[in-house]
């Protein structure tokens, strides 16, 4: 025997939904007009009606047939068909249940814990199933109080994943018409996540899934996005004045680590940063010397351990040492976590402005019920405006924040095929990796973050930048480079830049980036005014010498003169170009000053003038300068000449010998000029220019000048490049230069401080003019 159980022939409706009274039922065997015997038993004993006639609120009554398929047709009194569905299978087991959506599963009120006329035994553990493979449902006990849903008529239910583990969000009643609100739907989709330590989901293609919840996705370790032509929007507000400045309130936005704003339960928050003792790296105990209670420093809780921060926007300030931990225990004042920290903290570091920033502290971001993300993968992703912001769009940032994704809170995560309408905003975790990412506005990763790599990028501006250890984009198209520092390294491979929101040069990197390699990048000059690829600065501050060893200033003098943006342990400051003092340990406040421990590269007494270069490693390799200004581009635009290295190549030993090469080097601008680095890391011992290609031009005076980088004016030496051939100069002596080259090293027993290497040519050359060369600059590595 089986029962007819497919819910939509239950209950008889007219074309508007309206239960239609003293209708008839008719049941056929499948592919024939051939009436099927009912029955009012399980056991098939006692014969009912075919048809069987609707009640007063539509409903037919329970029958049973034998095993088989059928086709059910519907009329009302008149014999006008309501509705025909064929192919109904009737099985000797329990079948799946079918309804048409979770709203109408909800809705029943036939299905019942006990067997009664009129009404459909749910049995616990039967699987009840959506159309179109949104999901399937399995019934709880009666007793259940952990139910995701209960029907109308009392039965409690579990959403039940796939056999591939996957949810849907049709399958917790979303609509995905763009329009109507899903947000109670979503809701329970993450808490059913929640509940299941993952969540695996995927959408229907078309969809558009509405919230007026940002941070609908957090406390979820696992997940999973597969969105299948599918898009998501935030309906909330209509302008960002109205939803709130800042991003808590617009776009989509994965947990947030340090909110301050807690939107809802789950979503997450910090614990004020307590101070820590000062501790080495690779110990693995950490003693806590404010408060350890309250503040959520217990076993299992992911920390964020930092100090020595260089300004104080946001929370947690710009840090230029910082890591994430997880904690093992807690016994007393003392924080034991997993694994050994990689850096050393001091206690003594400088507080600026009060207890945000300065002195290092141990951050816990374990909110109770609130959990980071341990893995994050997401495919297909589209972040849509709401079209309902009325606000133009240059008012409130709102091109920015409508249709935004942020995600932050994050040990792994990995998207693939990513657009927004807005901005994307990546801060606060660990390592992220990016596959064809689509932004309209702009792709900023910024604040605190170990690793970001992007391929196949397209955005407006890559914007921020702030305390990444290593941001490697590959293939990015974007307008320009905007504000990026401080960041550990910065690699970009490939793609192209049009600089189309900076006018003095292609690139805006104002401080702090400690590496930057730039490899076969295309830069499209939009302007006249775009002069160069980038601008280098260097900061300079008076420095009291204590000693050989130890330098001191006073803490404000530090944090003002922006010495503090390129900070490191290794820091060289130089004076006059030469390089003066070098770094062990990063700066500390002790007697009231700011101290600097080291070591003197240079007799260094009283009160000194030193600077640091906030561009401190630059490497252009075959950029490609296209565009109707492309012959007035050089590598560097610097009106105060204070710059680096460039198009250069260092070997990979950090002892002993070392040297610079550039090859095939040429400048495309009259009088350009471009500042070297070589003695700010490398006691210059030796330089070799080989001209492979002597210049053809009109200028007779075509030279290529070797300058101290504190007296600009005078070089050392200049070397003629309307000559083909090769020249040394030799710090000892051991000079080989042609009789048209001017000057020479000899006599200088110091190392050299060479700042800048520059060539003067009149106006009117060529690409097919220039000089080509390569100069070698050998010497003893400083660190």
């Amino acid at each position: 025997m089986g029962f007819l159980a497919h819910p939509s022939v239950q209950r008889a409706t007219d074309g508007s939904g309206s239960p239609v009274a003293e209708a008839r039922r008719y049941v056929f065997h499948h592919g024939t007009q051939m009436l099927a015997p009912l029955f009012s038993d399980p056991d098939l004993t006692t014969t009912t009606a075919n048809p069987m006639i609707s009640d007063a609120s539509g409903d037919f009554g329970l029958c049973y047939l034998m095993a088989g398929e059928y086709t059910v047709e519907i009329k009302d009194q008149f014999g006008v068909v309501l509705a025909t569905h064929a192919n109904i299978r009737v099985t000797e087991t329990p079948f799946p249940i079918v309804f048409a959506s979770t709203a109408d599963l909800l809705a029943d009120d036939l299905l019942s814990y006990t067997e009664q006329n009129d009404h459909i035994l749910a049995a616990e553990g039967q699987v009840l199933t959506l159309q179109n493979g949104h999901g399937s449902f399995e019934v709880a006990p009666a007793t259940s109080a952990d139910a995701d849903f209960t029907t109308v008529g009392g039965v409690h239910l579990y959403a039940r994943a796939d056999t591939s583990g996957f949810v849907t969000p049709e399958q917790f009643g979303a609509v995905g018409d763009g329009v109507t609100d899903d947000t109670d739907a979503l809701l329970a989709m993450t808490q059913f996540g929640r509940r299941s330590g993952f969540l695996n989901w995927r959408g229907t293609a078309g969809k558009i899934y509405t919230t007026t919840r940002t941070r609908i996705f957090a406390s979820i370790a696992y997940q999973k996005h597969f969105y299948n032509g599918a898009a998501i929007r935030n309906i909330r507000g209509t302008s960002a004045v109205e939803v709130g400045q800042t991003a808590n309130y617009t776009g989509i936005e994965f947990p947030s680590v340090f909110d301050t704003q807690q939107e809802a339960d789950f979503t997450g928050g910090y614990y004020y940063g307590e101070t820590i003792a000062t501790v080495a790296s690779g110990q693995t105990d950490i003693t806590v010397t404010g408060a350890t209670s309250n503040v959520g420093l217990e076993p299992g809780a992911d920390v964020l351990i930092y100090g020595f921060s260089s300004t104080g926007v946001g929370f947690p300030p710009d840090p230029r040492v910082f890591e994430y931990a997880r904690i093992k225990s807690v016994s007393g004042s003392v924080v034991t976590l997993e694994n050994p920290i990689q850096n050393s903290y001091n206690e003594n570091w400088p507080e600026r402005s009060g207890g945000d920033y300065g002195a290092p502290r141990i951050i816990s971001y374990q909110r109770p019920n609130f959990v980071g993300v341990r893995n994050l993968e997401v495919h297909d992703m589209w972040v849509k405006s709401n079209p309902n912001w009325t606000t133009p769009v240059a008012t409130a940032n709102d091109g920015e924040r409508n249709g935004r994704l942020t995600l932050s809170g994050y040990l792994q995560a990995t998207f693939h095929n990513l657009r927004t309408d807005g901005g994307f905003y990546i801060s606060q975790g660990q390592n992220f990796v990016g596959h064809g990412v689509n932004n309209r506005t702009s792709c900023e990763p910024d604040k605190i973050i170990d690793r970001v790599e992007i391929n196949n990028l397209k955005t407006g501006q890559i914007h921020g930048g702030t305390i990444i250890k290593d941001l490697i984009l590959n293939d990015p198209q974007c307008g320009g480079y905007f504000n990026l520092a401080p960041c550990g390294r910065l690699e970009v491979n490939g793609g192209k830049i049009t600089a189309d929101e900076i006018t003095a040069h292609m690139l805006d990197i104002p401080s702090g980036v400690g590496e930057i390699s730039l490899n076969n990048v295309e830069f499209a000059a939009r302007s006249a005014s775009q002069r160069g690829i980038v601008a280098g600065r260097q900061s300079t501050a008076t420095f009291t010498v204590v000693s050989p060893t130890q330098l001191s200033i006073a803490t404000d003098t530090f944090y003002s003169s922006a010495v503090s943006r390129s900070c490191s342990e290794n820091m060289v400051l130089y004076k006059d170009g030469f390089p003066a003092f070098r770094l062990s340990q990063m700066p500390y406040e002790s007697g009231g000053v700011l101290v600097l421990d080291g070591q003197s590269l240079v007799d260094l007494t009283g009160s000194e003038t030193l600077s640091v270069f906030t561009l401190q490693n630059l490497t252009v390799k075959d950029p490609k300068i296209t565009g109707p200004y492309a012959p007035l581009i050089r590598a560097w635009n610097n009106p105060n000449y204070q710059s680096s290295q460039e198009v250069a190549r260092v070997d990979s030993p950090w002892d002993g010998d070392t040297f610079v090469e550039y090859n095939d080097g040429f400048f495309t601008e009259t009088d350009p000029y471009l500042f070297t680095h070589f003695g700010r890391w490398m006691l210059v011992e030796r330089i070799f220019v080989n001209v492979s290609q002597p210049y053809t031009g009109a200028a007779a005076n075509a030279r290529l000048r070797f300058r101290n980088y504190s007296n600009a004016s005078a070089s050392y030496c200049d070397i003629d490049l309307t000559r083909a051939g090769h020249r040394i100069i030799d710090l000892n002596g051991g000079h080989f230069l042609f009789a048209s080259d001017v000057g020479s090293l000899s006599g200088n027993s110091t190392p050299l401080g060479i700042g800048r290497v520059d060539r003067t040519i009149l106006a009117g050359d060529t690409a097919e003019d220039h000089a080509k060369w390569t100069l070698r600059v050998e010497g003893k590595r400083l660190f």
